[in-house]
């Protein structure tokens, strides 16, 4: 659509990782290093699903609003819902014609009640996840993979030829490491952290989404554990080849700096040496944690736990890489990078 001087309170028609269309509004207005961005909110979902879109790509992901194009993106969404259940099982009919679609598809949430959905605004599912259904962890253990949007597997791709091809190296610490990024998605789950950044999980009184937060639980307990992960598996799962010469003059320093532990004080839940473990997580950034997802579905498939958990964590482990895909533009912009000295190049090979 031509340009437009779109305006907090707006309200227009957006693309969500698919062909269909959305009610939304504007929010706010930021700029992101110099670009105009806008953050929309989806009519009926909650604030978690809220999309940060720049200014360039509004061309094409919207359209002006009006009662009518509402309208049809409601009924386009109740037929994709039916599609998706009569592809799921094609031998019942499909139902819920008159369920409420109005914002990023809910197909796949039929396990939470609609009452649940409306109260907590976070049983429903995106679009995509509609076109592609999570894995059934209980029948097919052994092929756990995510769906990685469009826009993610783009930035991986640039990410592999600037170090890969152009021989250049992700600068450190990140802008937003993965720490950070990690503690950034907990809060819009309503959670907060304190001093040693675990995850504490408050509620008011009386609050109704107390009886109902189970969800948003398992995705703050997802995040830390994705974090730990990342920590743990950085070394050796996550690095390419030219990176690793890089990643052992970090642990280096770290060491050098490492104060020597005269006393060691007995800490809850460790002691100073643990505490002063290497985080590649307060390092790295963006790009890193995408590489996370490529190895942590087969990590899942060999853990000794109940179906049931791991199928949580997989569908958590997904609303994770869509949070990320819509608030890819806030935490990459292709510019992290810089060029190492020829003898670092010529060592890195050797």
């Amino acid at each position: 659509m031509p340009a437009k001087n779109w305006a907090v309170g707006d309200k227009l028609m957006s693309h969500w990782n698919g062909d269909l269309w959305y009610e939304a509004k504007i929010v706010s207005i930021e700029e992101i290093d110099g670009v105009k961005h806008y953050k929309i909110h989806f009519k009926g979902w909650g604030n978690r699903y809220d999309e940060l879109v720049s200014e360039k790509e509004t061309a094409t992901k919207w359209k002006e609003y009006s009662e009518e194009a509402a309208g049809e993106a409601l009924e386009q969404q109740r037929m994709a819902k039916n599609v998706t259940k009569k592809e799921k099982d094609p031998s019942k009919k499909s139902e819920g014609s008159n369920s409420r679609a109005s914002t990023p598809s809910q197909a796949g949430s039929g396990r939470h009640s609609e009452k649940a959905g409306r109260s907590t605004g976070i049983s429903r599912r995106s679009e995509s996840l509609a076109d592609q259904p999570m894995p059934d962890v209980v029948h097919d253990r052994q092929n756990i993979t995510f769906l990685i949007p469009d826009g993610l597997r783009r930035i991986m791709v640039d990410d592999f030829d600037r170090i890969d091809r152009q021989n250049k190296l992700p600068t450190l610490p990140a802008k937003t490491p993965v720490g950070q990024l990690m503690r950034d998605f907990v809060k819009t789950l309503g959670r907060t952290l304190n001093e040693d950044e675990q995850i504490v999980i408050t509620y008011a009184a009386n609050n109704g989404d107390a009886l109902l937060s189970t969800k948003r639980q398992n995705l703050a307990e997802t995040a830390a554990g994705l974090l730990a992960f990342f920590d743990a598996s950085m070394g050796a799962h996550l690095l390419t080849k030219f990176e690793r010469n890089h990643y052992n003059q970090l642990l280096q320093e770290h060491a050098t700096k490492a104060a020597p532990p005269a006393k060691r004080p007995k800490m809850r839940g460790g002691d100073a040496a643990t505490t002063n473990a290497f985080k590649p997580s307060e390092f790295y950034g963006f790009t890193h944690l995408l590489r996370i997802f490529v190895t942590f579905g087969t990590l899942l498939q060999n853990v000794q736990w109940k179906d049931r958990a791991v199928a949580v964590i997989v569908r958590d482990t997904q609303d994770i890489i869509y949070w990320l895909d819509q608030n890819k533009d806030r935490y990459y912009n292709g510019e992290e990078y810089e060029t190492p000295p020829p003898d670092y190049v010529k060592n890195a090979f050797s």
